[in-house]
C-alpha cells in the first residue's frame, strides 16, 4: 500500500511545480519580432526613419560603448518592466544587449506590453562592435 503513495506524491509535487511556473509563451513571436544580424541592423537604421534603438545592458556596459542614439533601460533594474510600459508601443524598436540573451528574454515582456514591431539584434552589441568597430 505504501508504494501507492510514492507515485501519487510525485505526481502531486510535479503538478504543483508546473502550476506555479509561468509557461506562457508568445505563439506567433515572428509576427512581432524580426531577428536580424549587425549588418541588417546597420542598414535598418540608415533606411528606416523613426526606429528607436533600445539597449537593455547595464549603465556601465552602456557607458563603455553603444549604438548611436540608443536609449538605455537596464534589464536588471527593478523597474525594468514599468519603464518598458512607458515607451511608445507604436514605434519600431531595435532591441539589443551584450550577446542577445537578455534581449531574447525581454521579447515576451515587450510583446505582452503591446509592442508589435521589434527588430532583435540576435547576437547583440558584441556582433555590432565587431562589425562596425564603434
Amino acid at each position: 500500500m505504501k508504494f501507492f503513495y510514492i507515485p501519487f506524491f510525485c505526481l502531486l509535487i510535479s503538478f504543483v511545480f508546473f502550476a506555479c511556473t509561468d509557461n506562457t509563451k508568445i505563439q506567433d513571436m515572428d509576427k512581432y519580432v524580426k531577428e536580424i544580424n549587425a549588418g541588417e541592423a546597420g542598414r535598418l537604421l540608415k533606411q528606416k526613419k523613426g526606429v528607436i534603438v533600445l539597449d537593455i545592458r547595464t549603465k556601465s556596459e552602456f557607458n563603455s560603448g553603444h549604438i548611436k542614439n540608443a536609449l538605455n533601460i537596464d534589464y536588471y533594474s527593478p523597474d525594468f518592466e514599468n519603464k518598458l510600459k512607458q515607451l511608445d508601443k507604436s514605434k519600431p524598436y531595435l532591441l539589443y544587449c551584450r550577446s542577445g540573451n537578455r534581449s531574447r528574454k525581454s521579447l515576451d515582456k515587450m510583446i505582452k506590453s503591446g509592442f508589435t514591431n521589434i527588430y532583435h539584434l540576435t547576437r547583440g552589441y558584441n556582433e555590432w562592435k565587431a562589425k562596425f568597430k564603434d
